[in-house]
């Protein structure tokens, strides 16, 4: 009687050639958002704009450091960083430090595996909050400049 289920053998190549293949990063392009307005960007005939690989992973970036992290069931705990609990630190020099950690462990928790590091922060005081500028260099050695008041 004919096996019910075929039989095959793999080798380590074709393994090996797989696994590598699921590490690349991907900078896919996307629908380009509009931070300003808080909606998707729409051209004049009612179409949503679509932004490059590059400009989504920006937006990614950017919408990951403005999310408070644990606020939305739908992100996981690594999304967004815990803006009230570092607001709440008793000197400036301590929220900088707790900011650049925790915008730090956000980005570098990308599930598309486009951050390798996030460097060269500068913080600037600002009436409502402070303005976190940064690079981040991608996994293909992009580089993005972000600036993102908290």
């Amino acid at each position: 009687m004919a096996e019910l289920y075929p039989s095959f053998s793999l080798s380590t190549d074709d393994i090996t050639r797989n696994l590598e293949g699921t590490k690349k990063p991907q900078y896919l392009p996307s629908c380009y958002f509009d931070f300003a307005l808080g909606d998707f960007a729409i051209d004049g005939t009612g179409a949503i704009q679509r932004c490059d690989g590059m400009e989504a992973w920006k937006q990614w970036c950017i919408k990951t450091i403005s999310t408070t992290r644990f606020a939305c069931l739908a992100y996981s705990g690594e999304i967004g960083i815990e803006r009230q609990r570092l607001m709440a630190l008793s000197s400036y020099d301590a929220i900088c430090l707790g900011l650049e950690k925790e915008i730090t462990e956000a980005l570098l928790a990308d599930p598309a595996g486009r951050t390798y590091s996030v460097y060269d922060f500068s913080f600037t005081r600002q009436e409502d909050g402070i303005l976190v500028t940064c690079k981040v260099l991608g996994k293909e050695q992009q580089q993005i400049e972000l600036s993102v008041a908290v």
